[in-house]
């Protein structure tokens, strides 16, 4: 396997491979979307996890997927990701990727206006996800957390860690279970904000 920032093999230019483990710690109303995983067996779990990633890491191959519940009730899920993804570089020696953490779980509201109530559900979801990436590299400068809190909810991150391994722990709430009309968009703008802040990117340097 090229170390990470090698280039792909898809040529100079068009990949640069990034080898990442990753792990998710699910608990609350993560953890109940997760909990139909655990009827399936080992094969089919990988395989519902696989289809499930690969829009969040987009052009990896996935391995050693492994999905288990925890004695707190929590869910985790470990692999191994292999991904090809062009990097942005923004100096000789380092690279801007993709967190490709799991998105925020917002309802996405298109419409710019509502003419009824519009219901949502109200429950917490807290996760952690864990990314360390290939020896070759480290993990530069600290991202910032993030603390939004409106009417409708709140969404909290925390970043930890340093060197090759970096912990996000993040905590999204909806407080409200239905929402009028004439405070669409406002629900909306919070929304929205929760999916921005809940993205990033990471800036890999070459040791």
């Amino acid at each position: 396997m090229e170390p990470v920032g090698a280039e792909g093999r898809h040529g100079s230019g068009r990949g640069r491979q990034v080898e990442v483990k990753f792990s998710e710690t699910a608990a609350g109303g993560s953890a109940a979307r997760l909990r139909p995983y655990l009827k399936r067996s080992e094969g089919e779990r990988a395989r519902m996890v696989a289809r499930r990633f690969r829009g969040i890491f987009p052009g990896a191959a996935l391995h050693s997927i492994r999905v288990s519940i925890q004695p707190s009730g929590a869910i985790l899920t470990e692999m191994q990701v292999e991904s090809y993804t062009v990097l942005r570089p923004i100096s000789t020696k380092a690279w801007l990727v993709k967190t490709g953490l799991v998105p925020v779980p917002a309802p996405i509201l298109a419409a710019s206006k509502r003419v009824h109530p519009i219901r949502l559900d109200g429950a917490s979801t807290d996760d952690t996800f864990d990314l360390e990436v290939a020896e070759e590299f480290e993990i530069a400068g600290a991202l910032e957390p993030v603390s939004l809190k409106s009417p409708y909810g709140s969404l909290t991150i925390t970043w930890t860690g340093d060197g090759r391994k970096v912990r996000m722990e993040r905590r999204f709430v909806l407080e409200r279970s239905v929402v009028p009309p004439g405070e669409y968009p406002a629900l909306k703008r919070f929304l929205d904000q929760a999916r921005v802040a809940s993205s990033g990117h990471l800036v890999l340097e070459k040791r």
